[in-house]
């Protein structure tokens, strides 16, 4: 909010809340902005402090996620975004950074897929070494949403069609936060779409799996973590690399006829 807006002349000061609120006083009223309502503007100001939100659009090679040429899959930096390429068919793995969902707050990133049949999202409660996690992904091509439960092998938890969720080419936005009672919402473009009594401790990451096409780009960008954010420095480690798991089959679920809702832009 620059001298150019309206509201400029009228901001007196900024203070810091509980639950990473934050009250914004004007000279006529004062409001409370939700740590999904500031984080976006003001990351730096706020990134320093433990369990202040971390914000993250990609453009800084070193901000702490795998980069790695693996040969059926690359983990990479590219254009002020990052991207998870499948190279071989019906497969799936994920990246953390480390952040650890301890109390957590909020996660959300936007991703989309350029072109192909494929998945990507959320991964949450994670444990040290990939056999123990939760995802909460969309499937463009099919409008859907999906939540897994992974551990000795995938088990589907959640599974639905929804408008809410844009198509191949679309970017769509996931959100995991709390409501007053404690439960946690995931949201796909600010509908929640499902809902669980609480949300397991563990690290959070990304995720991306192909289908029946090979050179499946799963691409990530916006990536907002408010929690506890001040147990990794730096770039993580071979084991914030999943295994390369097989994809569990989908195919039951029929494609929506049609791209459901506004166009929205990658760029």
């Amino acid at each position: 909010m620059g001298p150019g807006s309206p509201e400029y002349y009228f901001q007196r000061a900024l203070y810091a809340l509980p639950r990473n609120q934050i009250a914004h006083h004007f000279s006529d009223r004062l409001q409370v902005l939700q740590p999904l309502d500031y984080a976006a503007a003001v990351p730096v100001a706020l990134a320093g402090f433990c369990g202040g939100p971390v914000f993250d659009d990609f453009s800084n090679p070193a901000s702490g996620w795998p980069v790695a040429d693996l040969g059926a899959v690359a983990y990479r930096y590219d254009r002020d975004q990052y991207s998870i390429l499948q190279r071989e068919t019906n497969r799936w793995s994920a990246v953390s950074r480390g952040d650890l969902w301890i109390d957590g707050e909020a996660v959300q990133v936007r991703t989309w897929l350029p072109a192909k049949e494929g998945m990507s999202g959320l991964v949450f409660g994670l444990n040290g070494d990939w056999t123990h996690f939760y995802t909460f992904e969309v499937i463009p091509h099919l409008h859907a949403w999906v939540v897994f439960f992974y551990q000795n092998g995938w088990h589907l938890w959640g599974l639905e069609q929804s408008g809410a969720v844009q198509g191949v080419g679309h970017s769509n936005t996931l959100t995991i936060d709390f409501g007053p009672s404690g439960t946690a919402y995931l949201k796909v473009n600010g509908t929640t779409v499902f809902s669980l009594p609480d949300i397991p401790d563990g690290r959070i990451g990304l995720s991306g799996g192909s289908f029946d096409e090979p050179e499946m780009d799963a691409r990530f960008d916006d990536y907002l973590f408010v929690g506890r954010n001040c147990s990794r420095n730096g770039r993580a480690g071979t084991l914030d690399r999943s295994p390369l798991l097989p994809r569990l089959s989908l195919e039951s679920v029929e494609p929506a006829a049609s791209d459901a809702g506004p166009t929205t832009s990658n760029d």
